[in-house]
């Protein structure tokens, strides 16, 4: 069985100084509202315990070359804590797709999903914000 919320791409991480709090706002308002309708979390009955969910945002040039386009990404099993600062973001750098390669710097890794993201915002220069969540309706007796 493939484990969830765990890093499965070739990781070059620096440590580095934290993002700004002004850089997460946004980020952090999102992220709430997410947590609130239990699309990020943490629950021991899912995903063997891990964390779930992460929340990004393109920062830099729109039209920086693809592999290229940095984002601010919330870090690796951070889903589980009801509010993030600073500490808790990381910055995405590059992300080569054909090595399976994710360049990143801050005071924490980079979600699991950091991958899935970058590939998003190569996609598209428009895309500015990337929300990854679970839902569990499906799960709910009121929902069958």
């Amino acid at each position: 069985m493939e484990q969830e919320g765990v890093i499965k791409f070739d990781l070059l991480f620096s440590k580095a100084a934290p993002v700004t709090m002004d850089s997460i706002s946004d980020l952090e308002t999102w992220r709430g509202i997410l947590r609130e309708q239990q699309l990020i979390g943490q629950d021991p009955d899912r995903y063997e315990g891990y964390s779930y969910g992460n929340v990004s945002k393109r920062i830099g040039s729109a039209d920086a070359p693809r592999g290229h386009r940095k984002f601010i990404i919330s870090g690796t099993q951070t889903g589980g804590l009801a509010q993030l600062d600073n500490s808790h973001y990381a910055i995405v750098t590059a992300c080569d797709t054909d090595h399976n390669r994710i360049v990143a710097e801050g005071p924490i890794r980079p979600s699991s999903e950091s991958l899935t993201h970058g590939i998003l915002y190569d996609l598209d220069e428009n895309i500015r914000f990337v929300f990854h969540v679970h839902s569990n309706l499906h799960h709910n007796s009121a929902f069958r």
